[in-house]
């Protein structure tokens, strides 16, 4: 019996409600309702399970042990969840590169069975025997090698921490099968609370911006200069934007690369000379389209995408992505510029000894400039990236996203256009009078829109419910980032109340409105709106001002099924 069947049947007999639940427990409703529905399940014999067993003791006639054996022979490592497992299998052969031959010998098994299993056409007999003997085979193989280290990124475990096999098998053993520190929900919620906390001032203070200088001339170079090698292909990369930088172009850029950042990032310099190369080229105000390469795990993909969000930051990057999986046996690189182009390739994993060649002709410019163009037209938009330039088309994508799609809306700021009267609100408040006509007319282009749509139409909203204390410590903004407004004025109380009272009379008059208050803030500057599974949108408010609006398919279908995590 799963830990959901057994909660489900502990409410039924003893005629209690989740509500109940969550009070004699001191667990939150949304934590007791995803138990309840087998979306999320407690630890093992965690300090949670002896909540819940407390609880039911309190009002039934079982024995406090027995519910805690019963709730806990549900959480069993026997029950693990081997979709998981293999996907985490998966995920370690494809990026450590290990052979399904090797592995099959080593756990005396059939090679095209082990295939059958990762593909999930076959389940192991014994799924639990499998992942021991699984981990045990890695550890083995890596606790004594030079990739210790890769290996150790990719699960996040601390090295010095590992010092022999069975710690490493430890480990291992509970990465796999818990996806502790590298599944879906975690690494795009590290996504979110990366793009959540930056503060792009603080960034370019950081990285000294405002003295960063052009470099000195270059000396002059040929029309054609090939490089051989890592280091050599590490220098051409700096040599094609300096080149950009130092010319008179105003030229948008076009680059893309599948190159793999692991030997390159070996390099102690060149991650920092090719950020503050990056960094001279949007100074000097050029836009760069960056074609991504993200067809791999999904985390791995938003881990690449996080490295990027000071640069998103900017609103000088148009991030594009191809549909379709590249070949995996040549690596390529493609970067143009209105002066310069360079072109590389490489066999795969074999960067080494690879050819790199810049080009500065005009000729040569113009033919890149042409492919480039012709590879930028086989791609896809990633995202659109908003700021204050791009308002119009912004705002008329806002006035179309009440469409025929479901809406779901996360949110750490309040929306607007749920109170059943702005007016009241905003004349409390010291905004300014233009301001104040701006927001009123949105209000009622928006909640008019959001009436009618949800006749016929769900929208889910997620929001927290802070309490008073709270709410002192954590003040609450209206989310104005819609109209580009940077005038940031908390609300008080009575008015944050005020906010939630409008929203379950709401709730009353139109059921299609769904409410899951949480009681942590788990963002405090975005808000998140996904429309059906046709796009998403993400909106900061504050330093900067910007939205994020998401085409791409896997990324809107994990932020949909996205749940903001509870810290109990």
């Amino acid at each position: 019996m799963k830990f959901s069947e057994l909660l489900n049947n502990y409410l039924n007999d003893y005629s209690l409600n989740q509500k109940q639940l969550s009070e004699l427990s001191g667990i939150s409703a949304a934590t007791i309702n995803r138990y309840v529905s087998g979306s999320r399940e407690p630890e093992y014999d965690s300090e949670i399970v002896h909540k819940i067993a407390s609880a039911i003791e309190s009002i039934s006639n079982l024995e406090y042990q027995d519910i805690l054996d019963s709730i806990n022979e549900t959480l069993q490592e026997d029950n693990i969840d081997f979709n998981l497992i293999r996907d985490n299998i998966n995920f370690l052969i494809h990026n450590l590169g290990i052979y399904i031959s090797e592995l099959a010998r080593s756990i005396h098994n059939d090679p095209s069975h082990i295939s059958k299993i990762l593909s999930g056409s076959r389940k192991p007999s014994n799924p639990k025997k499998f992942t021991d003997e699984l981990s045990a085979y890695i550890s083995r193989k890596y606790i004594d090698s030079d990739k210790l280290n890769e290996l150790a990124l990719l699960i996040g475990f601390n090295v010095e921490e590992v010092s022999d096999y069975s710690k490493l098998n430890d480990e291992l053993y509970k990465w796999l099968t818990t996806n502790s520190s590298n599944n879906k929900e975690s690494s795009l919620t590290h996504f979110l609370e990366t793009m959540d906390d930056f503060n792009i001032n603080n960034y370019l203070q950081s990285i000294h911006f405002d003295e960063i200088k052009l470099p000195p001339n270059m000396p002059i170079m040929p029309t054609r200069k090939e490089y051989y090698g890592i280091k050599n292909m590490m220098q051409s990369e700096l040599d094609f934007m300096k080149t950009t930088v130092l010319s008179k172009t105003n030229d948008p850029l076009i680059m893309y690369s599948d190159m793999p950042l692991e030997e390159m990032a070996s390099d102690p310099d060149f991650p920092k000379n090719y950020m503050i190369g990056i960094a001279l080229l949007l100074k000097k105000g050029l836009h760069l389209n960056i074609i991504h390469d993200i067809n791999r795990p999904f985390n791995e993909m938003m881990l690449g995408l996080e490295s990027w969000i000071p640069l998103y930051m900017t609103g000088q990057i148009s991030p594009y992505y191809f549909p379709t999986t590249q070949n995996n046996v040549f690596n390529h690189f493609l970067k143009v510029s209105g002066v310069a182009a360079l072109e590389g390739n490489a066999i795969a994993k074999n960067q080494s000894s690879g050819k790199y060649v810049l080009y500065r002709s005009k000729e040569d410019v113009k033919h890149y400039q042409t492919r480039a163009r012709q590879m930028l037209d086989k791609a896809l938009p990633l995202m659109d990236i908003f700021r204050i330039e791009n308002k119009e088309r912004y705002t008329s994508i806002i006035n179309n996203m009440f469409n025929d799609k479901d809406l779901k809306i996360i949110c750490s700021e309040l929306p607007i256009y749920f109170y059943h009267d702005i007016n009241k609100i905003l004349d409390k408040y010291n905004y300014s009078k233009e301001t104040k006509e701006n927001i009123k007319k949105y209000y009622d282009n928006i909640h008019d829109k959001l009436i009618s749509y949800l006749k016929n139409k769900k929208v889910s909203i997620t929001i927290t419910k802070l309490n008073r204390s709270q709410f002192e410590k954590t003040p609450v903004t209206l989310a104005l980032a819609d109209l580009f407004i940077e005038e940031k004025i908390n609300i008080d109380y009575e008015d944050y109340e005020l906010f939630f009272e409008d929203l379950i009379k709401l709730q009353k008059e139109y059921p299609n409105l769904i409410i899951d208050m949480e009681t942590r803030s788990t963002f405090n500057n975005i808000n998140i709106i996904i429309s059906g599974n046709t796009m998403a949108i993400i909106s900061k408010q504050d330093q900067p001002n910007i939205h994020f609006v998401i085409y791409h398919k896997k990324m809107i279908n994990s932020l949909r099924e996205f749940t903001p995590p509870i810290v109990e």
